[in-house]
């Protein structure tokens, strides 16, 4: 009866590594597909089309110039100086955009998770046991991709398409519903509850109540953030990445670190950072970590 009830509370006591790949493939996949869902739905709300200045079209003057013999511009310049965008296609590419955010977000929240704990254990051991922390995640996803069903039909769409793209992102994640918000610090909580079980499960992490508010306060910044914007994802992603060495390999970056500033002294081999030394190092890796995610707007795509 114990051990049954141990592997329901803590299911990486009785599963292994490949479980939690599953786990974390599945969430991505329910994330990834609710958006495909929401992007569906927007899509199909609309109809006709916008019409705008030919994209593909150089500039009235270098046309002109060409006219002219001055400029290469041949076929360019024959196309029309306007088309006709298909308003639903448009809407339903602008909620699609969000896709690849979402899918690197599950990744990234994975990181930040076993980051958050690995000061105290193996990162490989950590890893397999915070995945179980990621399917809660999944639940706000599910419900946006419900209220955006629903709320795409009865929402009035703008006729340019700048706001356009702007009103269907924001309606392909829930439209700021009172539902999806609640749905969201549900799926946040049950993570932030998950992280402590693996705490008091993993010997030497007595922190795990301060890692699981970590994680609850960064991911809760999501519906602050309002809707994500794309094109602030890499960014975000790269200031991340820079906290990773930091985050997974304190110890040994302190140390190379060390032995690169002796370099030239006798006994660098046996050069050993401080624990606190190690702890800072630590903590400075999850606040790039954490703060480059903030910046991509992970929390965003997920709450």
């Amino acid at each position: 009866m114990v051990s049954r009830l141990a592997a329901v509370v803590f299911p990486w006591r009785r599963f292994g590594p490949r479980a939690s790949l599953v786990v974390v493939l599945l969430t991505i996949v329910v994330c990834g597909g609710a958006t495909v869902v929401a992007a569906d739905a927007v899509g199909a709300s609309l109809t006709g089309t916008t019409t705008i200045d030919n994209p593909n079209r150089p500039p009235a003057e270098l046309c002109e110039q060409r006219e002219n013999g001055t400029s290469g511009f041949a076929d360019a310049c024959t196309a029309p100086p306007e088309v006709d965008v298909d308003r639903g296609d448009h809407a339903a590419t602008a909620v699609r955009q969000l896709l690849p955010g979402t899918l690197l977000s599950v990744v990234g929240v994975w990181l930040l998770f076993t980051g958050l704990l690995a000061l105290g254990g193996s990162v490989r051991e950590l890893g397999v046991q915070t995945a179980w922390a990621l399917p809660p995640l999944a639940v706000p996803a599910v419900v946006r991709a419900v209220v955006a069903t629903r709320l795409a039909p009865t929402t009035q769409w703008p006729t340019a398409l700048e706001p356009l793209t702007a009103t269907a992102r924001r309606v392909g994640l829930g439209g700021g519903s009172d539902l999806v918000t609640a749905a969201g610090l549900l799926g946040v909580a049950g993570s932030g509850a998950i992280l402590v079980a693996v705490a008091r499960d993993t010997e030497g992490v007595w922190w795990g109540p301060l890692a699981a508010g970590a994680a609850v306060v960064t991911l809760g910044v999501g519906p602050l953030l309002g809707t994500p914007a794309p094109r602030l994802l890499g960014t975000g992603l790269v200031v991340a990445a820079l906290g990773l060495p930091t985050t997974f390999a304190p110890r040994r970056v302190a140390t190379l670190a060390a032995r690169r500033e002796l370099i030239g002294y006798s006994g660098v081999e046996q050069v050993a950072p401080k624990p606190w030394y190690v702890a800072v190092q630590h903590v400075v890796g999850l606040l790039l970590l954490a703060g480059g995610l903030i910046v991509a707007g992970v929390p965003a795509y997920l709450v």
